[in-house]
């Protein structure tokens, strides 16, 4: 697959997630490969092995859909054949226990891959590395 194209079909994928995040966590787990390792604010590792798993905490009644989100600065890097990684900024909202919105604002980075039988991509590692400031604040 040409780098160009590698590109826009993660970059896709990509944004396919966080779409269907808007809606719930279910329809999120087809986006992942078997292994795929999750590692959240606040130190939680999710994984199908952990406590709880992936699937437990995309399928639990505490889920709250994403609001609205806007990915930007979005960098897609080849590696090999058949594995991208994606970095980004989001910002993205979602209510709060009071009904309001709580705005997120993070770095995240993404690793795809495809899979050997089937050759569809799927999630392989996804971290999140949330920020209350952008670099504009700081200067």
């Amino acid at each position: 697959m040409a780098e160009a194209q590698t590109t826009q079909v993660i970059a896709s994928l990509e944004d396919q997630t966080w779409r269907v995040l808007s809606k719930n966590g279910a329809d999120f787990l087809p986006f992942l490969s078997t292994d795929c390792q999750m590692l959240m604010p606040f130190g939680m590792q999710l994984s199908a092995a952990s406590e709880p798993s992936i699937k437990e905490v995309m399928t639990s009644d505490a889920f709250i859909p994403w609001k609205a989100y806007k990915m930007s600065d979005v960098v897609v890097t080849p590696v090999g054949s058949d594995g991208a990684a994606i970095s980004y900024r989001v910002r993205a909202s979602r209510p709060n226990p009071e009904g309001e919105d709580s705005i997120f604002k993070a770095l995240i980075s993404s690793v795809w891959r495809k899979d050997e039988k089937t050759g569809a991509w799927q999630m392989c590692l996804h971290q999140q590395t949330p920020f209350d400031h952008g670099v504009e604040d700081l200067l």
